[in-house]
């Protein structure tokens, strides 16, 4: 299994929707990136798992929400800490608009 990590230098994104699409986007790009990586091997993977921490996990289970997204590109989500339901502190709109959309994403899709 090969690893792949991806930081965001512990910037505040519990506290500004705007960051948490901006960074899910970024994750988007990351994974069409890696899986590329493998694409002239014989046996190519053609989806990752994720492991995300705190707001990580938001923004894994927030990718299925982006236009074009295709849902085979992730086959096994894994969250630690993450505050799903709700923001721990819910400071602006945008915060308020991406759980909303991110969670009725998943509400419709049960």
């Amino acid at each position: 299994f090969d690893f792949f990590s991806i930081s965001f230098n512990e910037e505040l994104v519990a506290l500004y929707g705007g960051s948490l699409e901006r960074q899910t986007t970024f994750v988007h790009a990351c994974i069409k990136v890696i899986l590329k990586l493998y694409k002239d091997q014989k046996v190519a993977p053609c989806s990752v798992a994720i492991v995300g921490h705190s707001m990580g996990g938001i923004i894994a289970r927030a990718l299925f929400t982006l236009p074009n997204f295709k849902p085979t590109l992730i086959s096994l989500i894994i969250t630690q800490a993450t505050p799903h339901v709700a923001p721990v502190l819910l400071v602006d709109s945008y915060l308020k608009d991406f759980y909303t959309t991110v969670n009725n994403y998943w509400i419709l899709k049960e």
